[in-house]
């Protein structure tokens, strides 16, 4: 145990495992390969000997997950321009289904690789 003097009082604290740029790099990897927060937990724990508990790497990924895609109005908002420059440029098929308030509610998107292997395989036609 270390101890720290705060305002006159010595204070006891125990280090925590400290995540690294390895630590982060491999659950970046792992997070959507793995079943539950549990498993990679436990995975992470093993590879590199630490003691992490199953919501310290959960908030670990969900900080990943921001930093790569943005918050998750963000993320939509490109994904709706993406596609939309895509129908533009490619053909396809783009549809939005929102309410009332202009929230998304479900969206569909097929770019033109898409409609062509379809038709190639399978015999169905978009046209």
């Amino acid at each position: 145990m270390n101890v720290i003097n705060f305002v006159g009082h010595e204070l006891g604290y125990i280090d925590k495992d400290i995540f690294t740029p390895e630590i982060d790099k491999e659950i970046d990897f792992l997070k959507g390969r793995m079943s539950c927060m549990q498993s990679l937990t436990k995975v992470i724990n093993t590879k590199f000997d630490k003691k992490f508990e199953w919501y310290h790497i959960n908030y670990r990924v969900n900080k990943l997950m921001r930093e790569t895609y943005g918050k998750p109005q963000e993320d939509a908002l490109r994904f709706l321009q993406i596609a939309e420059k895509d129908i533009k440029d490619n053909v396809g098929y783009f549809r939005l289904l929102s309410d009332q308030n202009t929230k998304m509610q479900n969206a569909i998107y097929i770019s033109q690789v898409m409609i062509s292997y379809s038709k190639k395989n399978s015999g169905c036609c978009f046209d």
